[in-house]
């Protein structure tokens, strides 16, 4: 998943844009704990 996708991923989830890198951070961070985000996507996002 590239940072374009998260970023359009979280608008259709929150229907707004993240006001923040920080939001996206605790938004990678959720999914990955409910599953939804594999450890490999995780640690891809999370270290770009």
């Amino acid at each position: 998943m590239l940072l374009e996708n998260l970023i359009h991923r979280f608008e259709l989830v929150k229907e707004r844009n993240p006001l923040h890198a920080n939001e996206l951070l605790d938004y990678i961070q959720k999914s990955y704990i409910y599953g939804e985000l594999s450890i490999v996507e995780y640690k891809k996002l999370f270290l770009n």
